[in-house]
Formats: structure tokens, C-alpha cells, sequence
């Protein structure tokens, strides 16, 4: 039979798949019944992770198994968002645990899930091991591939012994470096000259491969692995004769993901697609359904050196691309929306923001939904932290609302740290008539129409630190974020409770207002009240306004318009435009079928509520109120001649 090229060039790279015997033969052990559950593979950026478990990929199908890969670099870290990937990936009925678990039983087994890029998943990584993988069918396996060790909940938990296994993937064998190089066409000497700086790296080796030379820059005490990517990526970007090429790869690396769009705006007077052609033939470069991704530590190295050498410019391609963005989130469906927050997190140099959602190191503390085993470190932390009175209103929360408590653990199971964290829609009256604080922000709730809107940040304290600065508190930071992402786009409002204004510094410049008339006594103590409007736009308008503030993009150059299909609010040009209800009842109608045509005969029915034959005017006559309000974008809503109109803001 004869196969197809895509297979062959498959088995080709398999083949060429040079050392890691042992640590194949772990992952192999997934196969067997009596082997681990879970198994997480951890790595440098670069050492070969993907390679690794691309090869057991195939070798694992070869046995007969089942591998369900998921790259977390092009999905949500939500739970919606994983289960929607999973139901997906899996051919499951329904994105719930119950459909993807009774998919994977009818699947050959065993049945193995594997995330790779699971750094990116923290935010989720409590609900994978404490929801998903217990309900997986017995014959299931997980395979988890990162850069960082597992957070220390997998280690510590009680009922993972014996059932999960960490393993450290290192660099590669000089014997092995140099067959890996052998392959790549270098002879014997001068794989041995590469490998003397790269130390057995594999991206390392395979730039320096492709430089047609070795890394003669680096001197033999740069061992670290960092150094020897950096270095050797920017010789790679210094040795290229192609200009076009090397241009593409210094505006694409500001960015997270390369699309034909975004290389578009970055360099206007060159083709797209032509750049696109180009940076995929780059061996540091990956190509996934939604664009490319250059190499993480590459991309890292060659925007630092421009950054260094004309920060001008550099500053000039993130504009362009927060341009971009900004037009893309207009036409993103819900689906889509993640892959516009990571893209424009990655413009964002503030490190709270960036950390909260892609923390950038090891992470040694878990989050995790509260037990009824917590209550007596619930009740510690806050008497030891909190007067009387305010620990009283603690315990109600814990005895009314238990449910809104999170905890932190550190790798020994200990409780470091609480959080209080409730959608505004879920506050009861008993919550409210036990806590000022909450009958504060509920008043304004109730009178602005917006509890479901709202997402409340009652209290959060460390067991060492109070409300200050503290390991506790940057991992409540990350869990946060995952209620964001769930809550998003009805999201706008965000409420926050602290004592000492010091500890809330970070606030002002990410849009919080701190708002006196919410001020409460207790126990001789103030507390504040910051609050923070995303606006009709929801996590990502916000996001947008961020990264505009941080590279200083006027005002005026950033016209838009938003519509909050959810409150009919329209913002044109940052301000509120009042609306009619037969105006708001169209643009609703518009808005929900957004980029195709509707009849005028739907929105006579929809709208108005009656059928009318043809030669009524009543919708056009809105239509031009509704454009004469949007004034410069009145473009959005265009006529179909002959068909009705569309919106395409």
C-alpha cells in the first residue's frame, strides 16, 4: 500500500530521533497496567520535551493505544475551555467530565491524555487533578509535559502515591549530541566543537547546526543553558543574509503567535504571506492550525537584542500589533477570545498582569476550593491577622458561604493562606446583614443593576504576612485570573477590600479607584474598598486599555466602539451613547448574529414584534439614528442591497 508523504516524513523524523532510551522507557511505562497514573515530564525551555513525546506519541499508537494531545498553548486555561478542548479532541457527546470520561471507556486503551506546554495551564491545574483525572476511566493515563516540576499537591496528596511519577528531562549524552548533530549533516569534529558550548541542548545544537558553523562567540564558561540559546540565536539572526527574513523574525517576536494579519500590520509593505512562507521554514519555528510560534527562548533572545539595539522600533511593532489585536477582537467569536488575551498579554510588560495569568516560574504553592477539614485554619489565620469583630465576620462567611473560600497549600499539604472570592450575584442576605463590607458593595450592586456582573475579592490573607506581599498572595493572583477567564465577557466590575493602602499600590496603575464612601470601621481599622470598571468590553477591553496606558498610545488614537449585548450599552470613543429601545433592541439582534445579513422582515418581528410587507421604512430609520451615533465606525453596520443589514464592527 502506498502511503501518503505526510507519514513519511513522520516516520523519518521518528527515525532520526536520536538518545533519551531511559526516558522513553519511563513514558513507555504508561502502556502497562501496573504503571503510573500520571506522569509529569519536565524540562528547559528547549531541551527536547515536545521531540520526546512526539516520538512515544507514535510509538504508544503503534501498540495500540489511544493519545489524545492537547497543546495548551492554543487553548483557554479555564475549565470551559479544557473540557471544550477535550470533548473535541476525543469526539466526546457533551463538553462535560461525565461525556469526555464515557468517550475515552469506548476508545482502544489505554487512553492517554497529554498536555504539553502545561506551564500555561496553572490556572486549571487544580481542577485536572482534583475533578478531571478521578473520574477518567481505570485504563486512562495522563501525560503531562512543562517546563517547571509538578506544583507540590501532586507530590504531597495522599492518594497520588504510588500513582504519579515526576521525571526531569536533561540534556542530551555528548555520544548523543553528536548523532543528534550527525543528523542534521555536520561531521563528527565539528559536532564536537558545537557541543562543547551548547552542552548537549537540543535547540542550541540545532541553531548552531544551522549557522553553517560552530558558536565560535561563545566561550566555554557560558554553560548556562539560557546564555547558550541566547547567544546562538542572535549569531543565527546576525548570520542572515536574507533581510526580508531577518525583519519578519525581529517585528514577529513581540508578538506570542505569527498570523498573516499580524505580520501585515507589523510590516505593511511586504507581503504576508510571503513572511509567513518564510519564518516557517525556520527550524525554531512551529506551525499550528492558528498561526506560527517562534521557539520561546529564540523569540525571547532576538526581542531583548532589539529591544537593546532600537527600542524605537520596538515599541513601534507592539502599537501595530495592539492595533491589530484590537480590530481582531471585534470579529473574534467566544470560542476565539483566549487567543486575543494571550496575544495581547504578551505585549504587556507589567509583570503583576503577565504573572497573574502565565506565571513565568515554579509555582510551590496550590490553590484550591476550601474543605470542611480547613475550618480551623480558616478561624487561625484570621484571628491572628484580624480584630474581633472583623474575624467574626470571617467565621459568618465560613458558616453562611462556605463555598466562596480558597485556600493555599504549600508542597507539605500545610495551609498558607485564605481568600475570599464570590460572584456578586451569589451574595445571600444573610452574607449581607453579617458584613458591612458586603452590604456596602451589595447597595451599589442592587442600584447599578450589575451583581451579575460584579466578582467580589473580600478578603485574602497569609498565614506569616497578613494582606501584605506574600507567596499566598501571588497564587491567589493566578486563581483569580482563572475566574476571569470563566466569568468573561460578562465580567466588568470587580470589588476589592484591603486595611493598609500600601499593600494595594499595584492597583492604580491596572485601573482600580479607591472609593471613600465604602469605607468601614472595624476593630479600630479601616477598610477600603478599590474598585475596578472594565467596562462593557469585559476582561479584554481592559486588557486592551493596559497595554494602550503602557506604551503610551494617545487617546485619541484609540477610537472604537463596544456594544454590551447583555445591558444594550453602547461605549463610542470611551463614552456611553444613550439608546433608544428599538435602537438597542437592533443592535442586540445585529450584535448576536454578528457578521451575517439579517432581513429586514427579522428585525420588523424581532424588534418591533409584528410582520409588515415590503416599502416599510421603520428600520431604516433607526438604521440612520444608530449610524449618526457612532459617527466615524457608522461603517459597522452595512447594507446588504436588496437583503437587510450587518454588522461587522
Amino acid at each position: 500500500m502506498i502511503g501518503t508523504l505526510g507519514a513519511m516524513l513522520q516516520r523519518r523524523s521518528h527515525e532520526s530521533f536520536v538518545g533519551r532510551d531511559a526516558e522513553l522507557a519511563t513514558l513507555c511505562s504508561l502502556l502497562s497496567p501496573d504503571g503510573p497514573v500520571v506522569l509529569h515530564l519536565s524540562g528547559a525551555t528547549g531541551i527536547g520535551k515536545s521531540s520526546l513525546l512526539s516520538t512515544f506519541a507514535a510509538l504508544a499508537r503503534d501498540r495500540g493505544a489511544t493519545v489524545v494531545q492537547i497543546d495548551c498553548r492554543v487553548v483557554e486555561p479555564s475549565v470551559p475551555g479544557l473540557l471544550a478542548a477535550l470533548a473535541q479532541a476525543t469526539g466526546a457527546s457533551a463538553d462535560s467530565v461525565d461525556a469526555i470520561a464515557a468517550r475515552l471507556r469506548t476508545l482502544p486503551s489505554p487512553a492517554i491524555l497529554t498536555f504539553d506546554g502545561y506551564e500555561l495551564f496553572w490556572l486549571v491545574d487544580t481542577f485536572i487533578r482534583r475533578e478531571l483525572c478521578p473520574q477518567l476511566p481505570a485504563t486512562a493515563r495522563v501525560l503531562i509535559v512543562g517546563r517547571h516540576g509538578p506544583v507540590g499537591a501532586w507530590l504531597a496528596a495522599p492518594e497520588w502515591q504510588g500513582l504519579f511519577q515526576p521525571v526531569v528531562l536533561g540534556p542530551l549524552t555528548e555520544h548523543d549530541a553528536i548523532a543528534f548533530l550527525g543528523n542534521l549533516g555536520i561531521d563528527r569534529e565539528a559536532a564536537r566543537r558545537i557541543n562543547a558550548v551548547a552542552h548537549g541542548h537540543p535547540l542550541a545544537l540545532n541553531v548552531a547546526a544551522r549557522l553553517g558553523r560552530g558558536p565560535t562567540r561563545l566561550r566555554p564558561e557560558d554553560a548556562a543553558m539560557g546564555a547558550v540559546v541566547d547567544i546562538i540565536a542572535r549569531d543565527y539572526l546576525a548570520e542572515a543574509t536574507d533581510h526580508v527574513t531577518r525583519e519578519a523574525l525581529e517585528a514577529a517576536s513581540v508578538t506570542r503567535r505569527v498570523t498573516e494579519p499580524l505580520l501585515g500590520a507589523l510590516l505593511p509593505d511586504v507581503s504576508p504571506r510571503d513572511l509567513m512562507g518564510r519564518l516557517r521554514g525556520l527550524p525554531f519555528v512551529d506551525s499550528v492550525a492558528d498561526g506560527l510560534f517562534i521557539h520561546d527562548a529564540v523569540r525571547d533572545a532576538i526581542s531583548t537584542g532589539l529591544m537593546s539595539s532600537d527600542p524605537e522600533r520596538h515599541r513601534r511593532y507592539r502599537v501595530a500589533a495592539w492595533g491589530q489585536l484590537r480590530k481582531e477582537l471585534a470579529r473574534s467569536p467566544r470560542s476565539a477570545l483566549w487567543r486575543y488575551t494571550a496575544d495581547v498579554l504578551y505585549l504587556l510588560q507589567n509583570y503583576l498582569v503577565r504573572e497573574g495569568f502565565f506565571p513565568s516560574g515554579y509555582q510551590p504553592l496550590t490553590v484550591e476550593p476550601a474543605l470542611a477539614s480547613d475550618a480551623n485554619a480558616v478561624g487561625q489565620i484570621a484571628a491572628r491577622h484580624e480584630g474581633k469583630e472583623a474575624a467574626g465576620v470571617v467565621a459568618a462567611w465560613w458558616h453562611l458561604h462556605p463555598e466562596a473560600f480558597r485556600v493555599c497549600r504549600d508542597a507539605e499539604g500545610l495551609t498558607t493562606g485564605i481568600f475570599i472570592v464570590s460572584k456578586g450575584s451569589d451574595l445571600s442576605e444573610d452574607i449581607i446583614a453579617a458584613d458591612p463590607i458586603a452590604a456596602a458593595w451589595a447597595g451599589e450592586m442592587q442600584a447599578g443593576g450589575h451583581a451579575a456582573q460584579s466578582l467580589l475579592l473580600r478578603r485574602l490573607l497569609d498565614y506569616r504576612e497578613g494582606e501584605a506581599n506574600s507567596g499566598s498572595r501571588g497564587a491567589f493572583g493566578v486563581e483569580v485570573k482563572r475566574t476571569y477567564m470563566e466569568m468573561r465577557p460578562g465580567l466588568r466590575y470587580i470589588y476589592l477590600a484591603g486595611v493598609d493602602v500600601q499593600n494595594f499600590d499595584w492597583c492604580d496603575p491596572l485601573g482600580f479607584e479607591e472609593l471613600p464612601r465604602f469605607a468601614q470601621e472595624m476593630d479600630g481599622r479601616t477598610y477600603r474598598t478599590f474598585r475596578l470598571d472594565m467596562g462593557p468590553g469585559s476582561v479584554d477591553a481592559w486588557l486592551g486599555r493596559v497595554v494602550a496606558d503602557e506604551l503610551g498610545i494617545p487617546e485619541d488614537e484609540r477610537r472604537a466602539f463596544l456594544f454590551d449585548a447583555d445591558s444594550g450599552e453602547l461605549v463610542v470613543d470611551g463614552e456611553i451613547v444613550d439608546l433608544t429601545p428599538l435602537e438597542r433592541g437592533v443592535m442586540r439582534l445585529l450584535h448576536s448574529r454578528l457578521g451575517r445579513t439579517v432581513s429586514e422582515a427579522d428585525l420588523l418581528e424581532h424588534v418591533w414584534g409584528y410582520r409588515a410587507g415590503s416599502g416599510s421604512n421603520v428600520v431604516a430609520a433607526v438604521i440612520r439614528t444608530l449610524r449618526r451615533k457612532l459617527g466615524d465606525e457608522a461603517s459597522a453596520i452595512e447594507n446588504v442591497r436588496g437583503v437587510g443589514y450587518r454588522y461587522r464592527p
